[in-house]
Formats: structure tokens, C-alpha cells, sequence
């Protein structure tokens, strides 16, 4: 058996679908502005991001962040469009500083791009 490696920029061809570190930051910068994190309910914000698009089985709530523009999704966000060229960012809510679970309850999805 022979495994190979499809290079692009001298990079593996699947890092082209995450976002950087600076990516990152400037989409929790725009959120912050925003005024996103501010409306929670909890103590405690956790973000997670593995630098590319998670799908989750949440009903929601869904949003979008194409630039600086923030939108919530009005369907359900697998159904609008193939979203694995994009990168998301889950905000979960908790009322302890040690302990997060995601559930529809304390998890809102932020498909970024």
C-alpha cells in the first residue's frame, strides 16, 4: 500500500479548510462588537473551534458571520447550503467555571466564513 499527501502551498490539502489563529480572533473581535456574548444568561463563556465547520445535531439557535455581518439562520442550517469550506465557532453557556456541557439549551453555533 502506498499513502500519499496532495500538498498545496507546501501544506497538507486538508489545513486549506481551517482558519488561522488570526482568523479566529478577528471573528471573536467582530462577534464582541457585536455585542454577542453580552446577551448570555450564563456566568461563564466557553468558545470552541476546531478551525473548520462542525456540523452539530442542535436544533438550534443557528447564526452566520459572512464578514462583519451577523445573521441568524432562519431553516435549519444543514439544509441551506454545504457549509464544509467554512469554519465555526460553538459559544457555550455555563453557570461554573470547571464545567461546560453543549446541549440546545447552552450551545448557539456560529457558521463563519
Amino acid at each position: 500500500m502506498t499513502v500519499t499527501s496532495d500538498k498545496v502551498d507546501r501544506k497538507p490539502a486538508q489545513y486549506d479548510r481551517l482558519m488561522t489563529a488570526d482568523e479566529f480572533f478577528l471573528k471573536v473581535e467582530t462577534l464582541n462588537n457585536q455585542h454577542f456574548f453580552t446577551t448570555s444568561r450564563y456566568a461563564y463563556t466557553h468558545l470552541h473551534s476546531s478551525g473548520e465547520y462542525e456540523n452539530t445535531s442542535y436544533d438550534g439557535p443557528y447564526f452566520i458571520l459572512e464578514g462583519t455581518e451577523l445573521k441568524q439562520l432562519q431553516t435549519s442550517h444543514s439544509l441551506d447550503k454545504d457549509y464544509r469550506n467554512y469554519g465555526s465557532i460553538q459559544v457555550i453557556g455555563s453557570n461554573s467555571s470547571g464545567s461546560y456541557q453543549t446541549s440546545e439549551g447552552t450551545t448557539e453555533s456560529i457558521i463563519i466564513r
